[in-house]
């Protein structure tokens, strides 16, 4: 795993832990804008309930926000993929993942399976995941990507980071933020932790908000 400076030929070795690439201040230097990554995690008849890929009962429990002391979800509005507005104010009653990821980051590519299969499964629940990427290279580059990946959640595309600061700042990836039915949020997971805690966290907030 390596710290890349953007605009530089070489690339030194870091120390890494596997779950989250934290994001570097972009400098100016010789015409190229310099960005430090350094990576430290980076039907009609009765159907069985889907099987999740992922199942580990030992797996530890993310801590929820206390009802009483959630505050408010700040508006997080952009175009989709398809040019379509998607709104979280639009999403009150459902429970919100948001992720913060981007296409070169390994762990963000390693947890969209699971995204993908909690969507399809909790989904139907009350679940909405939507993932908000930090690509600088936009939409040439995340579409294609989302299509591979069989991506089936909606994608936005901040690359200042605009949507990030709304949420007090992204500085690793990936960062998830759970939003409870009532539009507060209830949750911050830095790096992509045991699905099966995340999955058992938005369980708690479909059943009991």
């Amino acid at each position: 795993m390596l710290l890349w400076e953007v605009g530089r030929p070489t690339a030194r070795r870091v120390p890494i832990d596997g779950r989250g690439v934290r994001l570097g201040r972009p400098r100016i230097a010789g015409g190229f804008a310099l960005l430090a990554l350094l990576l430290v995690g980076c039907g009609e008849e009765k159907k069985a309930e889907p099987t999740p890929l992922w199942s580990d009962p030992a797996a530890p429990p993310i801590r929820l926000i206390p009802s009483a002391e959630r505050a408010d979800a700040p508006e997080i509005e952009g175009e989709n993929l398809t040019g379509a507005r998607w709104r979280l104010s639009e999403q009150l009653g459902s429970v919100v993942l948001i992720d913060f990821w981007a296409t070169w980051c390994g762990p963000c590519r390693k947890s969209i399976p699971h995204l993908v299969d909690l969507q399809n499964r909790m989904g139907p629940k009350g679940l909405v995941v939507v993932g908000i990427s930090l690509d600088n290279w936009g939409k040439p580059v995340v579409e294609p990507f989302a299509r591979q990946s069989g991506i089936n959640y909606p994608i936005l595309i901040d690359p200042e980071g605009r949507l990030a600061a709304l949420l007090g700042g992204v500085t690793s990836i990936p960062v998830l933020f759970l939003v409870d039915p009532e539009g507060r949020i209830a949750a911050k997971i830095v790096g992509y932790g045991p699905p099966e805690s995340i999955e058992r966290a938005v369980e708690l907030l479909l059943t009991d908000g």
